[in-house]
């Protein structure tokens, strides 16, 4: 899934984001969260850096995460993309230490393969699926280049659905 994403020829790659960017923004639209919990686009990932800073713009209490070792994240306030540190796994997170403890309305997931069903392949260590088993009621959703949707994600007992597959 790696190779399919990173082979993505440049113009495909620029329609689906538009595509999969504008879905995600009419999702947010419609359901108004207040606070939105977000993964920071890296390497090939569909970049969907633009919307997080209207997120901000809007007024939405934006988190992210911090990677942590042993499977663990914490959950710190996103104040910009200029206030970013370099973090485990070539990830980066906010420089402040606002910890962030309360409840989400979305979690915005990332992952390599996606199906219809809300399954869901990620990167390994189960960071995310400890994480969503904690926020029963957020909407959880991922988004992702066409590519990524597949018939079946292998799932576990622990691994977790996502409510919603933007591509």
């Amino acid at each position: 899934m790696l190779i399919a994403r990173d082979e993505l020829p440049k113009e495909q790659r620029h329609v689906q984001t538009s595509k999969a960017v504008d879905r995600l923004r009419t999702f947010i639209r419609k359901f108004e969260p207040d606070v939105i919990h977000t993964y920071l686009p890296m390497g090939n990932e569909l970049d969907f850096s633009g919307l997080i800073r209207e997120w901000i713009d809007s007024g939405r209490t934006v988190v992210t995460t911090q990677t942590l070792k042993k499977g663990r994240l914490r959950h710190l306030l996103f104040e910009g993309f200029d206030k970013l540190t370099p973090g485990l796994f070539g990830t980066m997170y906010p420089d402040g230490t606002n910890e962030f403890i309360g409840s989400f309305d979305v979690i915005i997931v990332p992952g390599l393969a996606f199906d219809r069903a809300g399954g869901r392949l990620g990167y390994g260590g189960g960071y995310y699926d400890r994480f969503l088993i904690q926020h029963p009621k957020a909407k959880k959703v991922a988004l992702g280049f066409e590519e990524q949707l597949v018939d079946r994600v292998p799932m576990e007992i622990h691994d977790q659905r996502l409510d919603y597959i933007l591509y």
